[in-house]
């Protein structure tokens, strides 16, 4: 069965492994499929569509406010409107989570939207009272805190979206600390990339799957990028491929299609590179290619029959 075709037996045998490792049995399964909750799914889309809408209509009515009325606003008052903004919308997500569990729906929306007036109103704090802390220290400061909140209030309150924000906020923490150190951007890229790749491996663990494709389609991106401006142009740039190599193996291993798709996109996207580069009129160099292609063709079929031979 190919990678792509698998998807459905995967999570039939994952099923399978939750339910032998939480002692569920086939009836109360059964009973879950037919329960009122589940029959009540249109009900719970709907409520999800209005938890969404009361999101952006917050955000939206804040945001028009303050852009409105910003220039007549004192320091204090901006303050207010922003991470004031932010932190009461934080606790009214944190209060609902335990007040009303019946409408997790809400959580996700509140809790972006709180993240977002927080960060907003944590450096208009720094612009109104400039030149008290240095920016760049600043930022190192606002999106530690940042991410140690939505760490902790993630493992009080189990929701992806806090988990999302929080590998947000550490992303933007390394970036402010190697910047305040004038790490090369292209150190930083590898750094960041390599990290998300790490924490998507853990989340797939985890069962984040939504999590796990979005982190590490953006963390390989990062991470290739980075990787292949510090080998271009050197000795070492051949390095590239073999990077890019191991990274389409190890998709194959974790079973992951976004890092799939960006270690065989980098590998094509260096093949191109290093044709125009070396052999942009060599009749040659394309057969080589297609030669080499069939030869790793056979080699996949002859692995795949020594596998079958002895499993």
């Amino acid at each position: 069965m190919s990678f792509f075709s698998s998807s459905k037996a995967e999570y039939l045998q994952e099923i399978i492994r939750i339910a032998v490792k939480h002692k569920i049995t086939a009836s109360e399964i059964n009973d879950a499929f037919n329960s009122p909750h589940q029959k009540n799914q249109e009900t719970e889309t709907l409520m999800k569509v209005f938890a969404y809408l009361s999101g952006i209509f917050i955000f939206s009515g804040v945001s028009i406010y303050i852009g409105t009325f910003w220039p007549n606003m004192t320091s204090i008052l901006k303050i207010l409107f922003t991470f004031g903004s932010g932190l009461v919308l934080y606790v009214m997500a944190i209060l609902l989570s335990f007040y009303q569990q019946k409408n997790v729906q809400m959580l996700t929306p509140l809790f972006l939207t709180a993240a977002f007036f927080q960060t907003i109103g944590f450096f208009v704090t720094i612009n109104e009272f400039n030149g008290i802390i240095n920016f760049k220290i600043a930022s190192v400061l606002i999106f530690g805190i940042l991410f140690t909140q939505q760490m902790l209030t993630f493992f009080k309150i189990k929701r992806p979206s806090l988990l999302f924000t929080a590998i947000l906020f550490w992303c933007l923490l390394i970036l402010s600390l190697l910047n305040l150190t004038h790490v090369k951007d292209k150190i930083i890229e590898i750094v960041i990339g390599g990290s998300l790749i790490g924490i998507g491996y853990f989340l797939n663990k985890h069962h984040y799957k939504a999590l796990t494709n979005f982190w590490i389609f953006i963390g390989s991106l990062l991470f290739l990028n980075g990787v292949f401006d510090v080998l271009r142009n050197s000795k070492f740039e051949m390095l590239f491929l073999g990077i890019s190599g191991l990274m389409l193996y190890g998709s194959m291993l974790i079973r992951n299609r976004a890092l799939l798709f960006t270690s065989t996109v980098s590998t094509l996207g260096y093949i191109a590179y290093f044709t125009h580069k070396h052999f942009m009129n060599s009749a040659a160099w394309p057969i080589l290619l297609i030669v080499a292609g069939l030869i790793c063709f056979g080699a996949g079929i002859i692995v795949i029959k020594i596998a079958k031979k002895y499993n």
